[in-house]
């Protein structure tokens, strides 16, 4: 559908807008999320408040299309709305905003994320803050992997284990600083990892040490 004319919005689009605003009361509920989708590509700034509730919605298909219908249409809230949806109860709502988090540049994010993965209530929260901390620069994200091992969640837990595993697995074309080993160590023994974890991390940084030392 094209809804721009000269720059403007053409008079499809705001009928279509008028449309989806008058579906989205009484749409059936295989209706609904293409209604708010539909809304999201071609209301205003102003629909915002008709679609917030649906950001709560405990069907994950529909509060996904909210946070998506949202952003579309007001980026004003930048980030930290991203950042307060990614710790909602709504699982929909949450993976919508990693998945628009992903996209966007986060290393000013990353104290928030730490604080998500480590704390958030909900564990899809924290699963989804780990997940964009562990796709940063190797060292880092190895540390953070091994910061979640002890998570009370055993989906957190073992997606935070795998990690580690392809984290050592790749092996980073790239020197780590000498904070960047620091931070492993302390993760390391702030989560007393089990023997065998400890041992491959452990023999990954004699190998990176060995790198480091032949230069």
């Amino acid at each position: 559908r094209v809804y721009l004319q000269g720059g403007s919005l053409s008079a499809n689009a705001l009928d279509a807008a008028v449309f989806y605003r008058n579906m989205i009361p009484q749409a059936l509920e295989s209706e609904l999320k293409a209604s708010i989708a539909g809304l999201g590509e071609c209301g205003t700034k102003d629909d915002v408040k008709q679609l917030a509730p649906f950001v709560g919605d405990g069907r994950a298909s529909v509060a996904a299309a909210a946070v998506q219908a949202i952003w579309n249409l007001d980026k004003g809230g930048g980030a930290s709305w991203l950042i307060q949806r990614l710790e909602d109860q709504s699982s929909g709502a949450a993976k919508q905003a990693a998945l628009l988090l992903g996209q966007a540049h986060i290393e000013p994010l990353v104290g928030e994320l730490r604080r998500i993965a480590r704390s958030a209530h909900w564990p899809h929260s924290r699963r989804l803050s780990l997940r964009l901390l562990v796709s940063r620069r190797n060292y880092e994200a190895l540390a953070d992997a091994l910061s979640a091992i002890v998570d009370t969640d055993g989906a957190v837990a073992g997606f935070a284990r795998l990690a580690v595993h392809r984290i050592v697995r790749e092996r980073s074309q790239y020197e780590p600083t000498m904070q960047e080993l620091e931070m492993v160590r302390v993760e390391m023994d702030r989560a007393a990892v089990q023997t065998e974890l400890r041992d491959l991390v452990e023999g990954y940084l004699r190998g990176v040490r060995g790198r480091r030392g032949g230069r």
